[in-house]
């Protein structure tokens, strides 16, 4: 039995010590002191990460430095050293981690933004732990003063350079909870306020104009004059309009239901059972736009028995001629050519939305345009809209004047 002791005893005298990584040790070169000891893994790459501190004159510097920086960790303060820029952060980090939580059109359009606007910019150089909220503010400045990229000069709308920061903004946000920033500096840049150019990026079109590029359409036959028709009789957006299948219309209820959407994703059109809000809702439709896409639905159902067995049956309202889905980006390109020709101001085709909401607004018809635009609240919609008619604020101001001249004249002299 004590043989078995000694032996024991001979083996752990032989076997060797096992140093610890938090242990500080000496740099004979440099006589000074440092230590290593492990961080908690990289967030993105899940690798061992190791902390080196060194540069200390005292081995007791080292250990009082180590425990400050585990004290980092432990309450959440710590960050992570990385050499990324703004620029690989958001294309090789950030974006991918996108692709599951957010629609394929969104997705795509991250994308585009990131590499229009923020690849092509010095910003995109600089280090992610470098970067600084006045780094943001100059960015912002540059984009809204000549900030075009596509051939174009001049700068970004308003609300172009806002969808930047918000883009910006969730970024660092989430690079804040992989723990590569200590801070979120977009919290504090200042992007531009929509105040600050109310409706510079909507125009709209008067009754008159409206009615002048739909008699136009109609006076030219236009195969999809009912598409325009129906665009500006209620407010859908394009990729709502696309979307649209003749399932979705009530030809009983005079009732338009809109619960999918036609999308161009990086070239090509997407058909997406979605809205842009995710809820699908109810549009009533008036007697003359029902009249329309009958006679429209007679139109197509022509063209399906002229074809024959090539017509391909999408379901869709409005379709090339061969059944097929139209081109989101020709059928924008397609309404320009005509407001041109059509003689009225040049607008976007998603200014007719505008139009519809707009006028509906002047109208008094603030909840009814509300819910047929889809708007999360009534207040959304007057904050963007009603700045649109200012010669309502005239008339209000001569009514009220009237009611009191009215009171004061039945008063007794």
């Amino acid at each position: 039995m004590q043989n078995v002791r000694q032996e024991t005893q001979v083996t752990q005298r032989n076997k060797p010590k096992r140093t610890s990584a938090a242990t500080p040790k000496r740099d004979v070169k440099r006589g000074t002191w440092y230590i290593v000891f492990d961080a908690p893994r990289d967030p993105t790459t899940n690798k061992r990460n190791q902390i080196k501190l060194s540069g200390f004159a005292t081995k007791r510097r080292a250990r009082d430095a180590m425990v400050a920086k585990l004290s980092e960790i432990a309450n959440g303060s710590y960050v992570h050293t990385t050499k990324d820029t703004l620029g690989a952060y958001l294309i090789d980090q950030w974006l991918p981690t996108r692709r599951n939580q957010v629609t394929e059109s969104t997705f795509e359009w991250y994308g585009r933004l990131i590499r229009v606007h923020i690849l092509s910019d010095h910003l995109a150089s600089i280090r992610l732990q470098d970067l600084t909220a006045l780094d943001l503010d100059r960015y912002y400045a540059q984009k809204l003063a000549d900030g075009r990229r596509d051939g174009t000069p001049g700068g970004l709308s308003v609300s172009s350079v806002i969808k930047l920061h918000a883009l910006i903004n969730g970024a660092l946000k989430d690079a804040r909870r992989y723990k590569l920033v200590a801070t979120n500096v977009a919290e504090d840049a200042k992007p531009p306020s929509r105040k600050s150019a109310p409706g510079a990026s909507i125009k709209i079109w008067s009754p008159e104009q409206l009615a002048q590029f739909l008699d136009y359409i109609y006076a030219i036959n236009d195969p999809l004059k009912a598409a325009y028709w129906l665009a500006a009789h209620t407010g859908m957006r394009r990729g709502e309009l696309l979307g649209l299948a003749w399932s979705d219309i009530d030809f009983h209820t005079s009732v338009v239901t809109i619960r999918s959407q036609l999308l161009s994703i990086n070239g090509r059109a997407v058909l997406t059972n979605d809205t842009k809000t995710h809820r699908k809702r109810a549009i009533p439709i008036d007697a003359t736009t029902l009249q329309q896409l009958r006679e429209h639905r007679v139109r197509q159902l022509e063209y399906k028995l002229a074809i024959g067995a090539g017509y391909r049956d999408t379901g869709r309202v409005f379709t090339r001629v061969d059944g097929s889905y139209l081109d989101p980006q020709g059928f924008t390109e397609m309404f320009r050519r005509r407001t041109k020709s059509a003689g009225v101001p040049i607008i976007r085709l998603h200014d007719l939305r505008h139009t519809h909401i707009s006028l509906l607004v002047a109208n008094g018809r603030i909840v009814a345009a509300s819910a047929r635009a889809g708007h999360s609240s009534v207040g959304f919609t007057m904050a963007t809209y009603a700045h649109l008619q200012p010669s309502e604020h005239a008339d209000a101001a001569n009514e009220f004047a009237g009611i009191v001249e009215a009171a004061r004249s039945k008063r007794p002299a």
